[in-house]
């Protein structure tokens, strides 16, 4: 909080006066002044950490250079006197004191407008940063018309809407199926990540050229008869192989995990030997090889893709049910309406939410991520759950919380919550009941 409502001039001059005051407590054997910093947020589990502060030495990944000139640092003696815990910093060891940086408070600053500074006052914004400041909306349509006008150039109009087409529903079913479950009836466009959706357009229109240059040349130096089987899965081989080099290429270069290039590569690869056996009937529909190789490209990639999104999901729903969970069951009054508040939206908003319940619920599971290497934190029970939820003298509690801390309007969509979700909820506890038991008894 200081940082913020400080300038730099201030801090350091606040610094200095508590390093100095340090070093006298030291001389007189007296306990410092400790600077600590850090952040918390109310109603998450204390072991989850925050976004507040962290070390230039600590920072990971290709943009970390780039991350640490756009926040702001500490000043050197304070960062300094953060890692010493307390003990006085000499001058001299200001140099390889390791900045600490602001995560939350970006170095480029921001001035509120009251509409009559003039153009001098007009902070001119230069074409490399306008793109980020289109409608996102505008953007996904350059994305995708760019992709489009690029396809036809090469294969024609007609097959340049397929090509685009198959890109495209390939990656809205891998997100619907990733977010809302095989219950057709529950999906939603919600769910789809258009952004996504409109840059791998974008991409998959510049692969066309570069398929149809590869195809061009391996017409003219193959040396057979350009037929037969032969003929088709070397000419597949070399087209699949290129788009998958292409793929890695442009997912590399968009960021993307080291897994999800390798898995696009791949993909290209599995795709070959489709492509090969059905080319006598693409060829006698007039399809060209490079949308035959694309067509099971991307059948291939949407079971890699759903499947990787679906773990992924199921990861994080995971993750926050077993954050949830241990305070529904032990936490304070707050903590535990909060909570229950959280885990009924999840179960009543998420499919995957039943299936984690009843995976993390099981006697022989073991936590994930950060939980996993914390001896003293207790698995979720299904007893201990059944019972605080099924604690009908609680259900009071637990409205007088949502009418007293929400407004009108949000408390009665929460009361939903309530008097919808919670029966719906302790139904399926109830039907579950002997299935735990079961298995526990089994153990």
């Amino acid at each position: 909080q200081f940082v913020a409502d400080h300038d730099a001039a201030e801090l350091v001059e606040f610094s200095r006066l508590v390093n100095e005051r340090n070093t006298e407590y030291e001389r007189a054997g007296l306990l410092p002044y400790l600077p600590v910093c850090g952040s918390d947020s109310t109603g998450r589990n204390p072991k989850v950490p925050g976004m507040g502060f962290i070390r230039v030495d600590r920072l990971q990944g290709k943009f970390r250079r780039k991350y640490a000139e756009r926040h702001i640092a500490l000043p050197d003696l304070l960062s300094a006197m953060i890692e010493t815990e307390g003990k006085p910093v000499p001058p001299e060891s200001l140099a390889s004191t390791s900045a600490v940086l602001c995560m939350g408070k970006t170095s480029s600053g921001y001035t509120a407008r009251i509409g009559d500074e003039g153009e001098s006052g007009m902070e001119q914004i230069p074409l490399s940063r306008a793109w980020r400041y289109l409608n996102p909306g505008l953007v996904n349509l350059m994305h995708v018309m760019v992709g489009f006008l690029v396809a036809q150039r090469f294969i024609g109009v007609s097959y340049a809407f397929l090509w685009l087409f198959i890109t495209g529903f390939r990656n809205s079913i891998a997100d619907l199926v990733a977010g809302r479950g095989t219950r057709i009836r529950e999906w939603n466009l919600k769910s789809v990540n258009f952004g996504n959706v409109a840059r791998s357009l974008f991409w998959t229109g510049f692969s066309v050229p570069i398929l149809g240059f590869v195809k061009a040349k391996f017409d003219v130096l193959w040396p057979g008869p350009a037929d037969g089987l032969l003929f088709d899965a070397v000419k597949f081989f070399f087209i699949s192989f290129s788009n998958g080099l292409y793929l890695a290429a442009h997912n590399t270069l968009r960021g993307f995990d080291r897994k999800v290039v390798r898995a696009n590569f791949f993909r290209s690869v599995l795709a070959w030997p489709f492509a090969t056996i059905t080319a006598p009937l693409g060829n006698l529909l007039g399809i060209p090889s490079i949308v035959q190789a694309k067509i099971w490209s991307d059948f291939v990639a949407g079971f890699i893709e759903g499947g990787a999104k679906y773990v992924s999901v199921l990861k994080l729903r995971r993750r926050d049910l077993e954050e949830i969970i241990p305070q529904v069951i032990s936490g304070d009054e707050e903590e535990r309406c909060t909570a229950l508040l959280d885990l009924l939206f999840l179960f009543r908003e998420e499919p995957r939410t039943a299936s984690s319940l009843v995976t993390i619920l099981a006697p022989d599971y073991r936590p994930l991520g950060i939980f996993k290497v914390d001896s003293d934190t207790k698995p979720c029970s299904f007893d201990d759950l059944h019972k605080a939820v099924m604690d009908e003298r609680f259900d009071s509690n637990f409205v007088d919380f949502m009418l007293a801390r929400y407004t009108p309007d949000m408390s009665v969509e929460l009361l939903d919550l309530a008097t919808i979700t919670l029966p719906s909820f302790r139904t399926w506890l109830g039907s579950h009941a002997r299935r735990f038991r079961q298995v526990k008894a089994g153990l």
